[in-house]
């Protein structure tokens, strides 16, 4: 037997005893009967994929995570078709998202199916595949129900129109969402694999974290930056909160706009060229009170000279200057080890090259209320611009707060701090960047 065939047959699942299911180095968790009947006779792994949680006891049911669902059974429907049921969850992941099922559609497209109920069309992408082909194809095995209600009961009805979207794992791809999935167009691969399922279980679930000790992070020594001599203009409407910085530091900028306008940035390098502004945190929209913050870095291996930062919006527009020096620090390859965070906290994933996208959480705020986040860098500096979040009705906060670093080369340990206002309670999570 081929070592291939070995490394294949390891990723099967195994029943590790009587209606239990393990994938072994997959995952560390198993499925047990009822979900572990209903995970291999709806779509096993393409479907649902692996579990990412163990099975837990709510009040009237219980529930397991997979990567792409939600499984419930629920104990009143016992000995039924419907004793276990999906969650909505790609309604709910739509709702973290701050978006809402979009308007329906002027009416029916020809070769495509249409929901009247939510007024979308679902249609195929080419003559041989297509969000169409694979609703119809897919369905639960639940006795009595005809091919449409048992796509139905494993999709649920189209929420939007397919358009141009950027999942979790970065990918651009055409995407549609559903009530209880999001088909993901990838092209490039066979047909039977050019529809595939987008990982709402692992964006969706919050694992439960047992509290610890906030760890206190060792700071990372700095040399003495150089000495900035430009004077530069006073500035127009917006604010630097520090008008020398160093290559891949982080540099904070604010001021105030016309209420709710949408706003773009953009860096004037010293030898005149432009180039979009690296923003790391903040709001593309002014508050209601017209108040914005952003938060950015240059590359560590920007040249050193007099840069511009203009931000614009509908109506306002405003220029503030700062010196960027070259510090002596370089990124190195010494990562360091990511400190636990702080209980009711958490960071997905928390290691990742430059170009990731960290999704943190934080909860167990007082509901509705209003916390700030700021960054703390590899090399100590700390954003002065806190970039505002809502907790919703359960106490969470930034659930879906992304941190990219396309442009920024500082490698090392990041960590973001939830705060309240008053400072009386704060969530410190932490991660890596690599290069």
């Amino acid at each position: 037997m081929s070592t291939l065939t070995l490394l294949a047959l390891s990723l099967l699942p195994r029943a590790a005893s009587a209606h239990e299911l393990c994938f072994n180095q997959a995952t560390e968790y198993c499925l047990n009967d009822p979900f572990a009947d209903y995970w291999e006779e709806n779509g096993a792994l393409p479907v649902f994929g692996y579990p990412i949680s163990a099975a837990t006891a709510q009040s009237d049911h219980s529930l397991q995570w997979t990567e792409r669902h939600r499984l419930e059974a629920w104990p009143a429907n016992a000995n039924t078709p419907y004793e276990v049921q999906l969650g909505l969850i790609g309604k709910e992941r739509l709702a973290l998202l701050n978006r809402q099922p979009e308007a329906p559609e002027s009416g029916p497209i020809d070769g495509c199916l249409w929901f009247a109920e939510t007024g979308h069309n679902v249609c195929d992408q080419t003559s041989s595949a297509g969000f169409k082909q694979y609703w119809q194809n897919h369905g639960l095995a639940v006795p009595g129900l005809d091919r449409y209600a048992r796509s139905l009961q494993l999709f649920g009805l189209p929420l939007t129109t397919p358009q141009m979207e950027t999942n979790a794992n970065g990918d651009t791809v055409m995407t549609q969402w559903f009530e209880r999935a999001r088909f993901e167009w990838h092209p490039n691969n066979p047909d039977e694999f050019k529809v595939l399922l987008g990982l709402l279980g692992k964006e969706v679930f919050q694992p439960i974290i047992e509290p610890q000790p906030t760890p206190i992070p060792t700071p990372i020594p700095t040399p003495e930056p150089q000495r900035c001599t430009a004077v530069f203009p006073a500035p127009s409407v917006i604010s630097l909160a520090e008008t020398c910085v160093a290559g891949g530091s982080l540099f904070a900028v604010s001021g105030k706009f016309e209420p709710n306008q949408t706003m773009f940035a953009y860096v004037t390098q010293p030898n005149g060229e432009v180039i979009t502004f690296p923003v790391v945190i903040g709001n593309s929209r002014s508050q209601t009170d017209g108040t914005f913050s952003l938060v950015g870095a240059l590359p560590a291996n920007a040249k050193p000279g007099v840069y511009g930062i203009t931000v614009e919006g509908g109506r306002s527009s405003g220029v503030a200057y700062f010196e960027l020096y070259t510090p002596a620090q370089t990124p190195t390859t010494d990562y360091g080890v990511v400190p636990a965070s702080s209980p009711n906290g958490y960071a997905y994933p928390d290691t990742g090259p430059i170009g990731q996208v960290f999704h943190y959480g934080a909860y167990g705020f007082e509901q509705n209320s209003i916390v700030s986040v700021y960054i703390t860098a590899p090399n100590g500096s700390i954003s002065t611009a806190r970039f505002k979040v809502t907790v919703d009705g359960d106490g969470n906060a930034g659930r879906d707060v992304a941190f990219r670093t396309n442009n920024l080369d500082l490698v090392g340990i990041y960590a973001i701090t939830f705060e309240t206002t008053d400072q009386q309670y704060k969530v410190t999570i932490y991660h890596r960047i690599t290069l």
